[in-house]
């Protein structure tokens, strides 16, 4: 069998002996929300299994929000929205001042952030 993988801008083929394949598995293509802050305000005031946000924080005097490095497609700011707003107005309605807001990036085992 030979699987196609991305690699980088171009792309690397992988040969694999039938027999020891069990199963191939590939990501199902779903569309984009329309309306991203939308859903993430529907989300945060409509938490599964959590109370709020604002309810979690109330009587806190601090927060850390742990957020994805760059190399992650997570569009926090973007034209059209900006992901971590709805989250700090949240954390605003529990009490929690901005001052007392940090971010945490998480990096993995990618090298330290720069200033660029």
């Amino acid at each position: 069998m030979k699987i196609d993988l991305k690699y980088g801008n171009s792309h690397k083929t992988l040969e694999l002996n039938d027999k020891h394949v069990i199963a191939t598995l590939e990501l199902t293509k779903v569309p984009g929300l329309p309306d991203v802050t939308k859903a993430e305000i529907e989300a945060l005031e409509n938490p599964i299994g959590s109370p709020k946000l604002s309810e979690i924080a109330k009587g806190k005097t601090t927060a850390c929000v742990v957020i994805s490095d760059y190399t992650r497609g997570v569009p926090y700011k973007r034209p059209d929205f900006n992901l971590l707003s709805p989250i700090i107005e949240e954390l605003h309605e529990g009490g929690i001042k901005d001052e007392n807001i940090k971010f945490l990036v998480g990096t993995g085992a990618h090298r330290a952030h720069t200033e660029l």
